[in-house]
């Protein structure tokens, strides 16, 4: 399955000390396959993504491995999407 993800900057302060950890994980989530795509805006807060796993539910937890999510620092909206 697949879901777009748009991401919400809540905490901006907070982002500073987890840079690069978040990272970290990211590269390992893009390498396990699970982040496909992700983009931040170029003159705003906030990221948009494209998702790959076996459920929304194993999305969400794979997600909140990032520290921006687990940290309170960013906020994730997901809406399935499908292959044309």
């Amino acid at each position: 399955m697949y879901f777009f993800a748009s991401g919400s900057i809540i905490n901006p302060s907070g982002m500073a000390s987890l840079q690069e950890e978040e990272d970290r994980i990211l590269n390992e989530l893009r390498e396990a396959g699970t982040v496909q795509a992700a983009f931040k805006f170029a003159e705003k807060h906030g990221v948009i993504g494209i998702f790959e796993g076996t459920s929304l539910v194993a999305v969400q937890a794979q997600i909140e491995r990032l520290p921006f999510v687990a940290g309170g620092v960013m906020t994730f909206e997901y809406t399935e999407i499908v292959a044309l």
